[in-house]
């Protein structure tokens, strides 16, 4: 379970959506703001619609995945970092290993990794 510290609030919600970088993978698009005022902790977010997963066992199963990708790697984040991870169609089709390397290469290209 994530603590509340790594929650996004309403504000760096709303400034992830207007300012954000973004990078894309096959099902998984990340959005990000490194560096980002009031931040102490780095926050984390995971999306996924409807048209994703009917389900929401389905989708809970895919923020499950999620969550425990980036509290594995957690400690080589950069401090100060906000993500959104959007969920994409065909996300609950792949491996879990296969998950796991497209947000960990994500994760690279948007140099948040140290």
């Amino acid at each position: 379970m994530r603590s509340k510290q790594n929650k996004i609030s309403r504000q760096h919600f709303d400034e992830l959506l207007r300012s954000g970088r973004s990078l894309h993978s096959p099902h998984v698009k990340l959005v990000y703001i490194l560096n980002a005022s009031d931040v102490t902790h780095n926050k984390y977010s995971f999306i996924i619609s409807k048209k994703v997963a009917k389900k929401a066992v389905q989708r809970n199963k895919l923020k499950r995945r999620g969550y425990y990708i980036i509290s594995k790697n957690k400690a080589y984040i950069k401090a100060q970092s906000v993500l959104f991870l959007f969920f994409k169609k065909g996300a609950l089709d792949i491996t879990f290993k296969e998950l796991e390397d497209e947000i960990t290469d994500l994760l690279r290209k948007a140099k948040l990794l140290k």
